[in-house]
C-alpha cells in the first residue's frame, strides 16, 4: 500500500513508467472479470481502457487515492455494469 502511494506520488511527478507498475498486476484479474460479465473480448479491453483512463485522471486530479486496487476494481465494477445493462439494452431493441 505505501509503494502504491509512492507510485502515485511518482506519476503526479509526470513518471509514466509508474503507471505501468501501478496498474500491471491488477490487469490480469480485471480483465478476467470484464470478459466474465461483459462475455466479449472488445468490450472488456474497452471497460479497462475506460477504467484506466478513469484512474490515470483522478491520480492526476490529486484524489485521495489511500488504497489504489480497491478504489480501482470499483472503477472497472461500475463501467462493468455500465456496460452489461447497455448490451442488455440493445439486445432488447433487437428483440422487440
Amino acid at each position: 500500500m505505501k509503494n502504491d502511494q509512492e507510485l502515485v506520488n511518482k506519476i503526479r511527478r509526470g513518471d509514466k513508467e509508474a503507471f505501468s507498475l501501478l496498474v500491471k498486476d491488477l490487469m490480469p484479474s480485471a480483465y478476467k472479470t470484464a470478459y466474465l460479465i461483459l462475455r466479449s473480448k472488445e468490450h472488456a479491453e474497452d471497460a479497462l481502457q475506460n477504467a484506466l483512463e478513469g484512474a490515470y485522471i483522478s491520480i492526476m486530479k490529486n484524489n485521495d487515492m489511500t488504497n489504489f486496487n480497491a478504489w480501482f476494481f470499483r472503477i472497472v465494477y461500475s463501467l462493468l455494469v455500465e456496460g452489461f445493462c447497455l448490451s442488455l439494452t440493445q439486445a432488447s431493441r433487437y428483440e422487440n
